[in-house]
């Protein structure tokens, strides 16, 4: 299997796809971490059902298990759920927990679509806040390429999935609390860091975002927080609640903003997304976001909490987004392991 060199990859015109660029495939990895969802694992299985039906009636998935037994398992609950088993590929892959978006491949096409590459970045399970055991989920990518005797090429530098958000045209929105913190790269400056995104993933310009919300263990992933929905669209988390313990970094983060320009100097079309009713457990403010949704090839997939906003989030999406139907998706079990469906899964684009 052919390795890229860095400066090759650079000139083949690799470049970084926007999520609603046509895909093959949504990468998922079946919740199995009773440490990441304590007490609550068998409902956070239970949402998985309905978030990979609604994926697999219009879409291949692919879905990580760790063995034959568990790929049964998963297979007879996935039958009793009502998905189209057929359109579900089971990859038998060592991993120790869920949040693929992070550890899992991010893929460049290049310019004329017909290539694509898998890229392997280093996990280091956010800023080394977990267990040595997510050295598994640092191998995943490899192994996935191996089995789709797919490109790979790997890079030493820590970068999860979460922390980008391309628009497909050479724009990326990323934040200062995720990749300026310390326990990242801490030996590269932000322009060696910009550096290193253009070089990988054909970048032109990167936007730095301020402003995290409560409860993100991941120090503040773009997609908790500002999506694109289109090339020249953003949407993001506001906050109306002054008292709201959010209140001011999404100030912070509106005014970031309002501040960011694309390629042409232009600012950009920009479209708030309201918070959902706190998500609170054991005095815990859990970081419950509706930016964290999924786009696949018909739908947008949008984290529901059971709160009125859901609703409200749901068709600001959809007017934004006419050419996909939004399926609110119950995530209150999900956010428990402190992410949502975008966290729990990544797009394969098509080629």
């Amino acid at each position: 299997m052919y390795h890229h060199h860095l400066p090759s990859l650079k000139q083949s015109g690799f470049t970084l796809p926007a999520e609603w660029h046509p895909q093959q495939a949504i990468l998922l990895a079946w919740p199995k971490n009773p440490d990441t969802w304590p007490g609550h694992l068998p409902e956070a299985q239970e949402c998985f059902i309905p978030f990979i039906r609604e994926i697999a009636d219009h879409q291949n998935v692919w879905l990580l298990v760790e063995s034959s037994e568990q790929e049964q398992l998963v297979r007879n609950r996935l039958l009793l759920g009502g998905v189209q088993i057929d359109r579900v590929t089971f990859f038998q892959i060592p991993y120790f927990d869920s949040w693929i978006r992070d550890y899992g491949p991010i893929s460049l096409l290049n310019h004329d679509q017909k290539q694509r590459l898998f890229l392997d970045w280093t996990f280091n399970a956010w800023g080394d806040k977990y267990s040595a055991a997510y050295s598994l989920d640092n191998q995943v990518t490899p192994k996935l390429a191996q089995l789709l005797d797919q490109e790979k090429f790997s890079i030493p530098f820590v970068l999860e999935g979460g922390s980008i958000d391309a628009n497909g045209e050479g724009i990326l929105l990323t934040t200062k609390d995720c990749l300026l913190n310390q326990n990242r790269n801490a030996h590269f400056t932000a322009s060696e860091i910009e550096a290193t995104l253009s070089q990988y993933l054909g970048i032109k310009k990167i936007i730095w975002l301020d402003g995290e919300i409560q409860g993100d263990d991941t120090n503040g992933h773009v997609d908790d927080a500002a999506r694109f929905v289109n090339p020249n669209t953003i949407v993001y988390i506001h906050e109306e609640d002054s008292s709201d313990q959010n209140y001011k970094a999404l100030q912070t983060l509106e005014t970031s903003l309002k501040e960011a320009r694309d390629l042409n100097g232009r600012p950009f079309h920009l479209v708030r997304l309201p918070m959902p009713n706190p998500v609170v457990i054991d005095g815990e403010r859990l970081p419950a976001s509706y930016a964290n949704f999924l786009i696949t090839n018909q739908k947008v997939l949008l984290p529901s909490y059971g709160c009125p906003q859901d609703q409200i989030a749901q068709s600001i999406l959809q007017e934004l987004m006419p050419n996909h139907k939004v399926v609110l998706i119950d995530a209150v079990h999900l956010v428990l392991g402190y992410g949502s469906l975008h966290c729990l899964s990544q797009q394969i684009p098509a080629v």
